[in-house]
């Protein structure tokens, strides 16, 4: 799986805010390539670059947050699933 990034002006003098897009391409189960898209709205400066708003720290913290969780998500699937067995209904 791999991402791609690409930025949309809409304001006309450079400033105020792009569409921010990201794809991802996947494969799904049964082989067929397929592609995800989503689209934000972000805030850019006078010089038209994203601006990072996000405290670092807390960006931080929130990842690990998640990624425990991911973690632990998996840990009880995985007890929750006879071995063998597949995950997809």
């Amino acid at each position: 799986m791999d991402h791609v990034e690409s930025l949309i002006q809409v304001a006309p003098d450079g400033t105020g805010k792009k569409l921010r897009t990201f794809q991802i391409r996947t494969v799904l189960d049964d082989g067929t390539p397929a592609t995800v898209e989503i689209q934000a709205a972000c805030i850019v400066g006078a010089d038209g670059k994203v601006l990072d708003l996000v405290d670092a720290e807390w960006k931080d913290e929130v990842l690990t947050e998640l990624k425990t969780i991911r973690a632990t998500l998996w840990e009880m699937l995985g007890r929750m699933v006879p071995p063998g067995a597949s995950l997809r209904s």
